[in-house]
């Protein structure tokens, strides 16, 4: 894999790296419609020996995407476990997306997953007196277990 041509064939990363260079425009609007989502990011991209960069990780043109998602998945972890090595290399906007479809897609991947779902998140209410509400979670730390408690009532002052 050819980055640095792979990206100066990517017209989008080719008009990007331009603005990176020159500096963005004041506001997201002034930037062309397939360059706004990297608007957020403007601030961590450079171009390094003809490639854009976000942080440290490669930004990756969107000709050699799938193949990075396929490499990513050729284990067979599961989405987070891809989106963590992910994260350690690549970027793209979108690619937590791209990663979920893969996985989604993937027979082996369904018939292997958990039988159970995943429950959906409750809203907790918002208590009105001490210790209506709690919360607890366990740890350990150093060869010892905690338990921590907390009242989650925020009383502001």
């Amino acid at each position: 894999l050819d980055l640095s041509k792979s990206t100066a064939a990517d017209a989008v990363l080719d008009r990007l790296s331009y603005w990176i260079e020159h500096g963005f425009p004041e506001t997201r609007t002034e930037l062309p419609g397939d360059l706004a989502s990297f608007w957020n990011y403007r601030d961590a991209l450079y171009v390094h020996d003809s490639v854009v960069m976000y942080e440290d990780r490669v930004v990756v043109p969107q000709a050699l995407r799938q193949t990075v998602v396929k490499l990513l998945h050729s284990a067979h972890q599961g989405v987070s476990m891809m989106e963590s090595r992910a994260r350690a290399l690549v970027f793209w906007p979108g690619m937590s997306k791209d990663i979920q479809k893969i996985r989604d897609e993937c027979v082996h991947c369904c018939r292997n997953a958990p039988s159970q779902a995943a429950t959906p998140a409750i809203a907790s209410r918002v208590p009105s007196t001490p210790f209506e509400c709690i919360v607890a979670d366990y740890f350990e730390s150093h060869g010892h277990n905690f338990l921590v408690i907390a009242d989650r009532l925020c009383v502001a002052g």
